[in-house]
């Protein structure tokens, strides 16, 4: 009982793919083809407007255009449907889609990139947290 009806099939780009290493430290790195997703458009995004104005939330990760999802989540917050953002893979955020981000789910990595803080212990946790909800980003869930 899924609805399929907002899936856009492209003949632009394959399905996108993602692999993942672990180094002897545990540590991981992800390479990542966005593919198909890459070439989801704002148009697309508005064509989807109905299910967003009906969720409770919008997810995204930064594995389709930025523009994408600031169109996405301009309709949600004018909804009051709350937005969450996975900064994967790590690239700088516009401020435009900063001010958009009720709840930010970046890991260590991304969080450094994003606020120039490097998470060492838990207060550079926290002062990292910090930089965010000093934007105005409401939660911070960094992994």
């Amino acid at each position: 009982h899924i609805d399929t009806s907002y899936i856009i099939k492209t003949t632009e780009a394959k399905t996108g793919q993602a692999f993942i290493t672990v180094n002897a430290e545990g540590q991981n790195t992800i390479y990542v083809y966005g593919g198909a997703n890459m070439t989801m458009t704002p148009e697309d995004v508005i064509n989807s407007k109905d299910a967003i104005i009906n969720a409770d939330f919008v997810v995204a990760q930064l594995e389709v255009p930025i523009p994408a999802i600031i169109s996405a989540f301009e309709i949600a917050k004018a909804h009051g449907v709350t937005t969450v953002l996975n900064p994967a893979p790590a690239k700088a955020l516009p401020n435009e889609l900063l001010s958009l981000i009720d709840i930010i789910v970046p890991n260590e990595t991304e969080a450094e990139l994003l606020s120039g803080i490097k998470v060492t212990n838990e207060q550079s946790m926290k002062d990292n947290a910090n930089y965010f909800l000093s934007l105005g980003i409401k939660t911070v869930l960094i992994t």
